[in-house]
């Protein structure tokens, strides 16, 4: 049997299977510059949103599955004197609904962020507020993401409250926040009903757990929407600086607070009770 040596020259592989060096790098080299300029384009247009200044340190792209993920985004307010960032994000995936677009045929969006953290500041002036989402914010979300968002979730977030205006200091937060939000384009194709529903959950100040459900309509004749709170084992004396700060009081008692409540567009129920 004949046997391949190393001064024998190897066989070659037919031409037709032979393909040029410049095309088998042309994939990977198209994609890597069409995220440069996708990442170049999202640090742009939220640079756009007047006093703040947004930066996104990548982006990676996920044509199979019709998706991209912006990776590392800070969010800081410009023309203020607020000491701590507006938002910041590890990582927010945009993707293509594909359940919705092939048994559907809608073409609607889904967008995952993961471990966000946001800073609601309140202040005595403009320049000491940091406001939450508004609408030039709502406008460059459009931008970047052009499909209408059928499904919104956040894992693992962090919201923070602070006034750094009053003594005592204000600095409210409720972490683990968990949410999910569907059937925001109110349509039946995707849905059993036009209710877009919303589900939130955290823990606040560290240690309680508050709970929340919203269901709305706001495309119906008469906008209907129904609201559910329940919060858990929250310490009193944890909104002692919010209250001296606010109300000018303080709680002495070592309990914790639970309450329940509802409000709807057809009728209010509210019930609370201490523990």
């Amino acid at each position: 049997m004949k046997t391949q040596t190393a001064t024998e020259p190897r066989s070659s592989p037919p031409l037709r299977d032979r393909k040029p060096v410049a095309q088998k790098g042309f994939r990977p080299t198209t994609l890597l510059f069409l995220a440069i300029w996708v990442r170049d384009y999202v640090n742009r247009k939220l640079s756009e949103i007047p006093g703040y200044r947004a930066h996104v340190a990548a982006v990676t792209l996920h044509l199979w599955r019709g998706a991209y993920q912006i990776h590392d985004l800070d969010i800081k307010k410009t023309n203020g004197k607020v000491p701590v960032p507006f938002f910041a994000a590890p990582l927010i995936d945009f993707s293509v609904q594909w359940r919705a677009l092939i048994f559907e045929r809608a073409f609607v969006g889904n967008i995952e962020i993961h471990r966000p953290e946001i800073n609601l500041v309140n202040g005595a002036s403009e320049a000491t507020r940091q406001a939450p989402v508004d609408q030039p914010w709502a406008q460059k979300i459009k931008q970047l993401f052009p499909l209408k968002i059928n499904r919104f979730a956040v894992h693992n977030g962090h919201i923070r409250y602070r006034d750094f205006s009053h003594d005592p200091e204000v600095n409210l937060w409720v972490d683990h926040v968990q949410m999910v939000a569907t059937n925001l384009t109110n349509s039946k194709k995707l849905s059993k009903s036009l209710i877009a529903d919303i589900r939130i959950e955290g823990r606040p100040l560290s240690v309680g757990d508050v709970r929340s459900q919203i269901s709305l309509d706001p495309y119906a004749p008469k906008p209907t929407f129904a609201f559910n709170l329940e919060l858990k084992a929250m310490p009193l004396v944890k909104v002692n600086d919010f209250a001296k700060a606010y109300g000018h009081f303080t709680q002495s008692r070592k309990g914790r607070q639970s309450a329940h409540g509802g409000l709807g567009s057809n009728s209010r129920r509210r019930n609370a009770h201490r523990a």
